[in-house]
């Protein structure tokens, strides 16, 4: 009962380490939010889930307008309680900037691939579930890797 109360929202829930995360925090008792570009994918991962009170929108973390869009549908039914990623926002003339930025790191991260054993869904999975309960209270600014020891 750890994550009891509380409300997830995953981005890229309809697969892989998405979907392990979907399935770690609901095991832990929080309502998740699946989301992926593709809904079946998401009523996929909805269908793995306990029969609770989880939620699933598609959406397309590569443009702002369906991210826009997926937060006010969500917003009409729920209120977000375990931010997993922050993102600090600056005024509206860093706006265009910052979304550039962040479409390049995207990009990096979707064409770089790491040597080795790539580990499981589930060891990601683990970390986001701690790192969205209270046992992760006293921390703070921290970077973690969580990456075998590969990088």
């Amino acid at each position: 009962m750890v994550l009891s109360g509380r409300l997830a929202l995953v981005t890229g829930g309809g697969r892989g380490i998405g979907r392990a995360v979907c399935q770690v925090l609901a095991r832990d008792n929080a309502r998740v939010v699946v989301t992926d570009l593709s809904m079946e994918s998401c009523q996929e991962t909805m269908q793995s889930l306990r029969p609770d009170d989880h939620f699933s929108v598609s959406s397309d973390v590569s443009q702002s307008a369906s991210v826009n869009d997926c937060f006010k549908q969500l917003k009409l039914m729920v209120q977000f309680q375990i931010p997993l990623s922050k993102t600090k926002t600056g005024n509206k003339g860093e706006e265009r900037d910052e979304e550039d930025t962040w479409k390049r790191r995207l990009a990096e991260r979707l064409i770089g691939r790491p040597l080795g054993d790539f580990g499981d869904p589930e060891d990601i999975a683990e970390t986001a579930a701690f790192l969205a309960s209270h046992r992760s209270k006293y921390m703070t600014g921290a970077s973690i890797d969580v990456n075998g020891g590969l990088l």
